[in-house]
């Protein structure tokens, strides 16, 4: 008889209790009782050597218990345990970890189908500080809308009173499977189920064994509501990473547009102050030099054998890292967010570059384009030409200072163009993902003026006056 296997996902910060919660799991299902002289130990964290600071799991590992006479569920489990998010490594760790999960999804070798995401928590959490949001975040960002009834929460270190978690997890609003009066289902569990029983009597024997009693109730409530749960496709979770992935290029062009703008924006403002500055000498044809920033494009040599898919004609590169065999059948930036990368059209315009050229138009170079700012010396007979009245006569400064002004706002409506598009971006995957805060154009100059705040890089000031005219500019518009 082929028994059913149910797949469980467990998913935590660093120190939750994931391990002790595998362990603690392996004895139920092995039906250990109390008096038994041992317990099993599946995951031993002392062989790990890992610090308490540090995840002890250090990658996606699966665990494989196929049904055997004697178990205390009827079918056979995979738990698939995960890195602990939020230790001391920081950001740059939880996001290895986030592409591991992904990969565990995607690859052919992966899993297919999920019956329950089993978040591990300490059930005496007051609160839920910005590092456990964050962390909260990064998990079910993975994970599209359907997944919702099947996350469970499973609550370590459990005293056998109420746990304190809970009203935070209500608090915070985060998704998971939920009983008839709409709170969050969840079990207590307390790592006194595998503390072994010695021949004497210890004093605190009977404090051990009503938590083994309450835990092995709770894994007994667990796994009977995991009978019930609906078995899920990882399809449209993988949908989601498909789209996030299309989106996350898409936004990181865009951006780089706006960056660009933002300069060209700061090289017509200095330009603006000198011509107002020196009016007289503007209207008397009086020729002088100009020093002003302007935007130059640079080749940026890129290492480790990589390559970057260029456009020849924008000067722009559309997607790096681009593994030149394969990206005729899935580059990102001739993708897009209705079609799967695979299904392309033969000569199909690239999402990225601005004049949206066609592949034919572009090419696999050892460099990336990048822009920076330089000073550089102009004439005012020069300034002038670009601003020439209609019947071509010499420019007077009103003329001048009035074209730079138009420019001005051409490029202001072009930036609000482009953060559109961003926020149509972060808006797109609202219908089937999970969680996801939807971000305003306002929210993403916001973004940008504290990045730039934070960063302090030559010229900030004068462009994060320009995104701060920009919010003025589009709350006007509005």
């Amino acid at each position: 008889m082929t028994r059913t296997c149910k797949t469980i996902l467990l998913m935590g910060a660093t120190g939750s209790g994931k391990t002790t919660w595998i362990n603690a799991m392996i004895n139920y299902v092995l039906r250990v009782e109390w008096d038994d002289p041992f317990r099993f130990i599946l995951v031993d964290e002392k062989l790990r050597g890992a610090s308490q600071a540090n995840s002890q799991t250090q990658g996606v590992t699966a665990y494989e218990l196929r049904y055997r006479d004697g178990f205390r569920i009827p079918f056979s489990l995979t738990i698939i345990g995960t890195p602990g998010f939020g230790d001391t490594r920081g950001i740059d760790r939880d996001k290895e970890i986030t592409l591991v999960i992904k990969n565990l999804f995607i690859d052919k070798n992966g899993i297919e189908d999920l019956d329950a995401l089993g978040i591990v928590v300490e059930s005496a959490l007051v609160r839920l500080t910005g590092t456990q949001y964050y962390i909260f975040n990064s998990v079910f960002e993975i994970f599209s809308r359907d997944i919702e009834e099947n996350i469970h929460f499973l609550l370590t270190f459990s005293d056998g009173s109420s746990p304190l978690v809970l009203d935070a997890i209500k608090q915070a609003g985060l998704p998971c499977r939920k009983d008839s009066e709409g709170s969050p289902r969840y079990q207590e569990f307390n790592s006194a189920i595998y503390e072994t029983q010695q021949p004497r009597q210890q004093p605190d024997d009977d404090f051990f064994h009503s938590h083994w009693k309450k835990t092995m109730g709770n894994f007994k409530s667990f796994f009977e509501e995991l009978s019930d749960m609906p078995t899920k496709s990882l399809q449209m979770t993988k949908e989601v990473l498909r789209i996030k992935k299309f989106l996350e290029m898409h936004r990181e062009s865009i951006q780089k547009a706006i960056d660009e703008q933002l300069m060209k924006m700061e090289e017509l403002r200095k330009t603006e102050e000198i011509i107002a500055q020196n009016r007289d000498k503007v209207n008397d044809n009086k020729d002088f030099d100009i020093k002003v920033l302007v935007m130059k494009k640079l080749k940026v040599v890129v290492q480790d054998g990589k390559k970057a898919l260029n456009c020849t004609q924008c000067q722009v590169t559309c997607h790096y890292p681009c593994n030149p065999s394969i990206w005729e059948e899935s580059c990102q930036a001739f993708s897009t967010h209705t079609f799967p990368s695979n299904c392309l059209p033969g000569n199909a315009p690239c999402n990225v570059c601005p004049g949206k050229c066609l592949k034919d138009e572009h090419q696999h170079e050892d460099f990336k384009w990048d822009s920076i700012q330089q000073e550089e010396t102009q004439t005012l007979y020069e300034v002038s030409e670009k601003y020439k009245a209609a019947e071509k006569r010499k420019s007077n400064a009103e003329e001048i200072l009035h074209g730079l002004k138009e420019e001005i706002e051409r490029l202001k409506s072009d930036i609000f163009k482009t953060m559109e598009e961003i926020t149509d971006c972060s808006n797109v995957l609202k219908e089937i993902a999970l969680q996801g805060n939807p971000l305003t154009v306002m929210d993403h100059i916001q973004i940008i003026i504290d990045d730039e705040n934070r960063d302090e890089k030559p010229g900030c000031e004068e462009r994060i006056k320009s995104l701060q005219d920009l919010k003025i500019a589009f709350k006007e518009k509005k």
